[in-house]
């Protein structure tokens, strides 16, 4: 049985230092991930 009860402070300052660090994190990882396969999309396409 699950007992759900408020947010308390210390889970709420807890989520609000860990958001802004993980999403711009995250964020610098999607745009590592398109830069790498735009450039790979590229140098395969320069071979031809």
């Amino acid at each position: 049985m699950l007992i759900f009860s408020p947010v308390t402070p210390g889970q709420l300052s807890a989520i609000l230092g860990f958001v802004p660090i993980v999403a711009p994190w995250i964020y610098a990882e999607y745009l590592e991930h398109k830069k790498n396969s735009l450039l790979a999309v590229s140098a395969h396409f320069r071979k031809r």
